[in-house]
């Protein structure tokens, strides 16, 4: 899943970093024929999209202010938007759009956690090729139509689940289901929603302890406050067994997992195989621990890559689990990205760094970060410095990187400096040389993704986890003068292209 950044002794030193590219999915995986299918893009977790964006383009439109967008939007065949939310009680907390903003359906209300919960808003829906959907919360798997009928749910519950699917995925075997918070693996019939496997408990710990809630995070019903710190540890990695999306191999539909081993500072990268009989591991490699990245398989099919959380990436072959590579300092604050050519793209948000890696041996290529953009962007002040930093995992295409910039003025009054966003761009990066091609404005800061559509369209899903820290966290501690006006929105803004 998405990891998010250390935190600073003042406040926080970088934003969340908290989406096709691989062989042809098989048969037997069976995603909806479209360019956005999972979290991460595909069912390899690539963040590749065959698709040629400009950073040329002017607002559209916009939806779901007020509510904090972690994951999204996933698009059916007909280039429908599926986007959930989490703001609690009271509120719908999955939602269907077209393409030019019309909101088709939305689940009822939440009135108690029998109802579709704010757990939903980690948790990507996924459409296989009938057009139903799949999504889930904290305790639920539920299917609907395409039409926003429900088709079952599953109380996870009673298979004495106690975690949540971090993101569902599909399987080879056609079934829907993941791996749970708590190392629970299970697989249900899509048709019916019946167990199709014995559930399967992975050797695992709860991993490291829980990180302390930065001051002011989601204040204004962006999130349920009751789910502030349990979405906290999702995106850092900490306090469960597993806070990440599998990577499900599109030829052989093996599923790749990483996990807190069952010492609780180290980690294992899992391979496992779903057969009708069982599952089973079929390897178990171990890793550093605290991992807050999903595993992301090479366009070849032979390698998948795995971050730590001190930055140490893993290439590790996708049958025999032996390790190929391993290379320091790969940043790991989010997912890797890959290109269609097997380079791996990871970032340090904090830093402002990106760098791209050689999938081949694990030699860096280039590694760039952004200031100038800072510089260029934001006035010029006596006092402070002015820097960028990375806000969002890097999405792939054929006309170059893309990600968020926060643009910050370096504030200087306690034991530590930290960077305060006054500004959110959307860059576009040029994958051979990490130059900067374009940019366009963010209503808000992101931890989250920028996604295309085949139209030209770009959306951006906007966490508002950087704003409202400072808002609602820093702010009041700060002199009148010296406050951003940057305002936490959050929400789904969508661009189209003016060319």
């Amino acid at each position: 899943m998405i990891k998010a950044p250390k935190i600073c002794q003042r406040a926080i030193l970088g934003m969340f970093t908290a989406i096709v590219h691989t062989t042809a999915l098989s048969d037997t995986l069976p995603y909806a024929d479209t360019h956005w299918v999972s979290v991460h893009g595909d069912s390899h977790n690539s963040d590749y999209v065959p698709l040629s964006p400009s950073s040329n383009v002017e607002p559209y439109w916009s939806a779901l202010d007020g509510a904090a967008i972690f994951v999204g939007p996933i698009f059916d065949q007909q280039n429908r938007l599926y986007v959930p939310t989490g703001r609690g009680k009271g509120t719908s907390h999955l939602h269907a759009f077209s393409d030019d903003g019309t909101l088709l359906w939305e689940t009822p209300p939440m009135k108690t956690e029998d109802d579709m919960d704010y757990g939903a808003l980690i948790s990507a829906p996924i459409v296989d090729t009938e057009g139903n959907i799949f999504a889930n919360d904290l305790n639920q798997l539920w299917s609907f139509t395409p039409e926003g009928t429900v088709r079952w749910v599953v109380d996870l519950r009673e298979y004495a689940i106690e975690g949540l699917f971090i993101t569902p995925v599909f399987e080879a075997n056609g079934w829907v289901g993941g791996v749970s918070s708590d190392g629970k693996v299970a697989f249900f019939d899509r048709q019916t929603g019946k167990l199709a496997v014995p559930v399967f408990t992975l050797p695992v710990s709860q991993g490291k302890p829980s990180a302390p809630l930065p001051p002011g995070i989601w204040q204004g019903g962006l999130v349920e406050a009751s789910f502030h710190q349990l979405l906290w540890d999702i995106l850092y990695g900490r306090n469960m067994a597993v806070t990440n999306t599998p990577a499900v191999h599109a030829t052989t539909g093996r599923i790749y997992i990483t996990a807190a081993a069952q010492n609780p500072e180290d980690g294992v990268l899992f391979g496992l195989d779903v057969k009708p009989a069982g599952i089973h591991i079929a390897f178990a490699t171990p890793m550093g621990g605290g991992s807050g990245t999903s595993p992301a398989i090479s366009p070849d099919g032979k390698k998948v890559y795995a971050i730590d959380d001190n930055g140490v990436m893993i290439a590790v072959d996708t049958y025999s689990g032996e390790i190929v590579w391993s290379a320091s300092d790969t940043m790991g604050q989010a997912s890797p990205s890959i290109g269609p050519d097997g380079t791996v793209y990871s970032f340090n948000g904090e830093e402002g760094t990106i760098v791209a890696i050689n999938g081949k041996n694990g030699t860096v290529k280039w590694r760039r970060n952004y200031h100038h953009v800072a510089v260029e962007k934001l006035s010029w002040h006596l006092l402070f410095d002015r820097v960028a930093t990375v806000d969002g995992l890097i999405t792939v295409t054929d006309s170059g990187l893309w990600t968020f910039l926060d643009l910050s003025y370096v504030v200087d009054l306690g034991p530590s400096p930290f960077p305060q966003p006054r500004k959110v761009v959307v860059a576009q990066i040029n994958p051979e040389t990490g130059d900067l091609i374009g940019t366009f404005d963010s209503r808000d800061t992101s931890g989250a993704f920028v996604v295309p559509d085949k139209k030209g369209n770009m959306y951006l899903t906007l966490s508002a986890t950087a704003s409202s820290v400072f808002k609602y966290g820093v702010d009041p501690e700060l002199p009148f003068f010296l406050r951003s006006r940057l305002e936490p929105v959050g929400g789904l803004q969508a661009f189209r292209r003016r060319d």
